[in-house]
This record gives C-alpha cells, structure tokens and sequence, in this order.
C-alpha cells in the first residue's frame, strides 16, 4: 500500500501594527512622520517610525502613467527598513525556509492606521537577494483591519479591492478604497487578498 502524504498547511505569519496613539485617529490617513507598535500575541510590543517623507514621492510615481523604474524598489526597501526594528529578520527567515521546504506561507498584515493600508506591502524586499514578496511563489499576503468583519475573499482579487461590510447590513460588493495612489497590478506567483476592509463604525 502506498501512503499518501498530505500537503503541509501553510505557515502563518502576522504583523499587527498600530499607532502609538493607538485609537487616536485611526481612521484618517496621517502622512506625516509617526511612530508605530507592532504588537506580538505573547503581549510585547516593539516600536518604529515610517519615513512617510520618503514614500509620498514614490507611491504618486507608482499611480502615474510613467511610473519611475526605481520606485517600486525604493519603496520595497523602505519598507524593510520600518521593519527591520519590529523583529521581521525573524519572520523573514521563517517565510524563506518554508518556500524552501515547499510549504506555502499566509503572511497577514493586521493594520490599524488607515494610512498603513496605503503601502503597497507586496514590494517589501528580502534580503539577500532584494526580491520583493510578489516575487515569492506560495507566498499570500492578506490585509486585515481590526474593528470589522472579514468578508471571504473573491476570486483572483485585485489588490486595492475589498469586500466590506457593515454591522447589521451584510456583506456590500467589492469597492475600490481611497488611498493616495493606485497600487501596482499583482504580480503572478502571489496572491494578494484585502480582508475586513475598514468601514465607518
């Protein structure tokens, strides 16, 4: 009798991020410099600051028709470099042993700030090789904001598509959030899904 071995169940990775006013304006998009916690289920917290003075330029340039060709990297590598304080080297080695190993990885991104939504997180690069996570087959990024309920995802989602919805009214079709530019289309290879986009509570 042969045995069949089951497919290994993805690795879950979360980065929950808040502001350090936490509920303070939360739901305004505040590009301005600010500090941010990521907060770990354990219960400790680690603290960073986002160049948002050096990402405003580069995400316009990606919602352009003649986007600059070192945008994309440059914010790839902003990215990482907010993370870097908030313990990601860490999850960053875990995501690339599982890949490795063939084993698919669901990382979430828990955000809080409106603003943080914003960032095309697909771009984050990896070192050493500078490969952006879009890059990654078997890699999902999924996109949650705490305080609604998560819709189930539609098939092939755009990344800037969400489906809402509104305590008591039910789930509302896909719809397009604000932000100050468009993302880029995915890239094959990642599935990128937006769950419990923000609605006004």
């Amino acid at each position: 009798m042969i045995a069949h071995l089951e497919a290994p169940g993805p690795l879950e990775l979360t980065l929950h991020l808040v502001s350090v006013e936490r509920m303070r304006d939360a739901d305004r998009f505040l590009f301005q410099p600010r500090d941010y916690l990521r907060l770990r289920e354990e219960g400790t917290s680690a603290r960073a600051s986002f160049a948002w003075e050096h990402a405003l330029e580069d995400l316009a340039s990606l919602g352009s028709s003649h986007p600059s060709p070192n945008a994309a990297q440059r914010l790839g590598e902003l990215l990482r470099a907010f993370l870097a304080p908030l313990g990601w080297a860490e999850d960053e080695q875990r995501l690339r042993r599982a890949l490795e190993a063939g084993q698919p990885v669901r990382l979430t991104l828990r955000l809080e700030p409106a603003e943080l939504c914003a960032l095309p997180w697909e771009l984050l690069t990896l070192e050493p090789t500078g490969q952006a996570l879009s890059d990654l087959a078997g890699c999902t990024l999924c996109y949650e904001r705490p305080g609604t309920r998560t819709a189930p995802p539609s098939p092939l989602p755009r990344p800037r598509e969400a489906a809402s919805s509104s305590p008591g009214r039910g789930t509302c079709p896909p719809r397009r959030t604000s932000a100050p530019s468009p993302r880029p289309a995915p890239v094959p290879g990642m599935t990128s899904i937006r769950a419990g986009t923000y609605s006004p509570r």
